[in-house]
């Protein structure tokens, strides 16, 4: 979720470490101008490219060979954007990461909670999901005290591709109704 425009942190660096068959976080955010620290702790070679996903042309894929117990690679977030930190061979775990202009910003929890420290006044809030794609929202924070904010993400309709290009999930089928014949379940009056 980020803030444009809000008072938020200048660039830093951003931890994303290889474990197991996923990534460490799954999920980062980071002000433009940072630097991604690449990491593995795996016993083997793993070779993962960052693909830019809003179809940029600069630096649209870097390629990197994260050795076992080999050095941090270090990785300028020059370009504001969403990016998949994808596997070139399997298994296929992704890694996301949203950079951001100035502004606050923060990843939700598991349950999808957060928290940003905004002056009083109405903010855009902006939130990212990597199936469900991009929303613009606006919060008011008063002067007296916290803002609440509750987001509901919609589904996309049957049929429909979700931002990422998958088809959604199908709905569930629902049970088989068993027909009635009338000479043996006669209806009731």
């Amino acid at each position: 979720v980020w803030a444009p425009g809000s008072p938020g942190p200048g660039p830093s660096s951003v931890d994303l470490r290889a474990r197991g068959c996923g990534y460490t976080p799954s999920v980062l955010a980071a002000s433009q101008g940072s630097e991604l620290r690449l990491d593995s702790e795996e016993g083997n070679l793993r070779t993962v490219r960052l693909l830019r996903m809003d179809g940029a042309a600069d630096r649209a894929e870097q390629t990197f060979a994260l050795a076992p117990g080999g050095a941090t690679l270090r990785w300028p977030l020059d370009l504001p954007g969403h990016y998949r930190l994808a596997p070139v061979e399997p298994p296929a775990v992704e890694a996301w990461l949203w950079v951001l202009g100035p502004g606050a910003f923060a990843v939700t929890d598991a349950e999808g909670r957060f928290e940003l420290a905004l002056p009083p006044g109405s903010w855009e809030l902006r939130s990212w999901h990597p199936s469900l794609g991009e929303r613009s929202d606006v919060v008011t924070v008063p002067a007296d005290g916290p803002a609440s904010f509750y987001l509901d993400w919609k589904l996309p309709a049957d049929g429909a591709r979700l931002p990422t290009g998958e088809p959604p999930l199908p709905a569930p089928t629902p049970p088989p109704v068993e027909p009635v014949d009338p000479a043996i379940d006669p209806p009731s009056r």
